[in-house]
C-alpha cells in the first residue's frame, strides 16, 4: 500500500523514514565562542558569570545552540564535557521522536566544542587600574565588626589601606558599598554618607560615594546618662534596646528602644560607680543595702515590693551617680 514503506531505502513505515530523513536534514550544533577571564568569569548572553562550568549551564548552551528539523521532538539531552587547551569539548547524547511517524525513536550522538576566548573582565579591569567608586572608612577594631568584614566578598575591592582607628576599602561598586553598610547600620554602627563630584559622564555628574563607619561608644551591659534617664543596655542593632533603671522607690523599670544616631550624645557612666551589694533588711516602705566596697549601710524608701522583687541577702549591684542610688538585681 502506498505510503507503508521509506521511498529511499524500502522500509516499512509512513513515509521517509526517520534514518533517510536524518541523512538530508542533519541534527548539528552552531560553533561556540565564548569569552573568558583568568578569574573564573565567562561572558555569555551579556552577562559575565562564574557558574557556566556547571553541568546545568553547559546543557542549557547546548540546547540553545542545537539545530534541529521541526520534524523532530526532543525528549531528551545528556551532555557530557571535558576541559580542553582551548575551550570544553561536548560529548551530546539526544534521544526523540520522529513526528511523521512517532512509532520510530532516534537516538544520535553528536560532538561539539566550546571555544574559549581569553579576555579581561570588567570586574579585574577595574581592580587592576585600582579603581573605585566608593570607600568604606572603617574606623574600629578588628573584632569589633560583628563578622561583617569577614562577608565582605573582595572581588568587589580595589584596594585596602590600614589607616588610623580602622582600615578604608576602595570599592568598584557604589551599590555593593551601599549594601555592606546598610549591614552595618543593622547591627548598631554609626553611619554618615558623603559624596564627592568626580566629574560628568554622558552628561550626567558622577559622584564617588564616601561612608563613614564606626562602632556606637557604648556595648552591650553599660550604664548611660540620657535625657534626664539612667539606662542599661540590653541589645543593640537597627535599635538600642535598653532598660530604663530608676532611683530606688521611684517605679518599675521599663525597656525602651533608642535609634542610635540619638543616643551619640549619651554620658556613659564610668564602671567605678557601679559596685556589689546587699539587701539586709526590707520593711514595707524601706530597703536597707550593704554597699560592700567600703561596707556602708544605705537606706531608702521602697516602690513597692513588685519594684525589684527583692529580699533579704539577694546581693544586687548599686550605681551611685550623682548623689543617687540605684539598684540594679544581679
Amino acid at each position: 500500500m502506498k505510503g507503508m514503506f521509506c521511498p529511499n531505502c524500502g522500509k516499512p513505515g509512513k513515509g521517509l523514514c526517520a534514518t533517510c530523513f536524518l541523512e538530508k536534514k542533519t541534527i548539528h550544533i552552531k560553533e561556540i565562542e565564548i569569552s573568558a577571564c583568568e578569574c573564573g568569569r565567562y561572558l555569555y548572553r551579556g552577562v559575565w558569570d562564574s557558574s557556566l562550568k556547571h553541568p546545568r549551564s553547559i546543557k542549557e548552551i547546548v540546547e540553545r545552540n542545537l539545530i534541529v528539523p521541526p520534524e523532530i521532538g526532543i525528549e531528551g539531552i545528556d551532555v557530557t564535557q571535558k576541559e580542553i587547551r582551548k575551550g570544553i569539548s561536548l560529548n551530546i547524547q539526544i534521544t526523540g521522536k520522529y513526528i511523521p511517524d512517532p512509532a520510530e525513536q532516534i537516538k544520535i550522538e553528536l560532538d561539539g566544542t566550546i571555544k574559549i576566548k581569553k579576555v579581561v573582565c570588567p570586574t579585574c579591569s577595574k581592580l587592576s587600574g585600582s579603581y573605585y567608586e566608593a570607600m568604606l572608612q572603617l574606623r574600629m577594631k578588628p573584632g569589633d565588626s560583628k563578622g561583617i568584614i569577614e562577608e565582605i566578598d573582595y572581588d568587589f575591592i580595589s584596594n585596602v589601606e590600614d589607616t588610623r582607628g580602622g582600615v578604608d576599602m576602595y570599592v568598584t561598586s557604589t551599590k555593593y558599598a551601599k549594601q555592606i553598610a546598610r549591614k552595618f547600620r543593622e547591627k548598631g554602627f554609626l553611619i554618615k554618607e558623603s559624596a564627592k563630584l568626580m566629574g560628568m559622564k554622558d552628561g550626567r555628574d558622577v559622584y564617588r560615594v564616601y561612608f563613614s563607619i564606626k562602632p556606637p561608644e557604648f556595648k552591650v551591659g553599660d550604664f548611660l546618662e540620657f535625657e534626664n534617664m539612667i539606662l542599661q543596655v540590653r541589645d543593640t542593632g537597627k535599635t538600642v534596646l535598653c532598660r530604663k533603671i530608676t532611683q530606688l522607690g521611684s517605679g518599675r523599670r521599663k525597656k525602651i528602644a533608642i535609634p542610635p544616631t540619638k543616643l551619640k550624645g549619651a554620658t556613659i557612666i564610668p564602671k567605678s560607680d557601679l559596685r556589689k551589694g546587699l539587701v539586709s533588711a526590707i520593711t514595707p516602705d524601706r530597703i536597707q543595702l550593704l554597699d560592700l566596697e567600703n561596707y556602708e549601710t544605705i537606706e531608702t524608701r521602697s516602690g513597692g515590693k513588685d519594684e525589684l522583687d527583692l529580699k533579704s541577702g539577694d546581693e544586687v549591684s548599686i550605681l551611685k551617680f550623682k548623689g543617687k542610688v540605684y539598684v540594679i538585681p544581679a
